[in-house]
C-alpha cells in the first residue's frame, strides 16, 4: 500500500505467530494481549488448542482490538475472515 502512496498500518493478528519480520513498524501485535506459548505451557495445551484458546481469548477481549484498530486512525484497512471448516 506504501508502494502506490495508500495509507495503511500493519499489525500482526496471528497469536502464533514468533516471525513478524515488520514487528518495528506495526501499529499493534495482538500477542500483547495473549500469546500462544504462554496459553500452552499455562493450560497444558497442544499448538492447536492454544491458538483455538487464544481466539477466544481475542474474542472475549474484542474492544481491546477496536481500540488497537481506531487507533490506526486509517481510511483503508484490510479485512480477512478465516473459515475453519470441518
Amino acid at each position: 500500500m506504501n508502494a502506490i502512496n495508500r495509507p495503511c498500518s500493519v499489525a500482526n493478528l496471528d497469536p502464533a505467530n514468533d516471525n513478524v519480520p515488520y514487528q518495528d513498524e506495526a501499529a499493534f501485535d495482538v500477542r500483547d494481549l495473549v500469546d500462544v506459548d504462554e496459553v500452552m505451557e499455562r493450560e497444558q495445551l497442544g499448538p492447536n488448542g492454544g491458538v483455538l484458546w487464544a481466539m477466544e481469548e481475542v474474542e472475549t477481549n474484542f474492544d481491546w482490538l477496536e481500540q488497537q484498530l481506531e487507533q490506526c486512525g486509517r481510511e483503508f484497512r484490510v479485512k480477512t475472515t478465516i473459515k475453519i471448516c470441518g
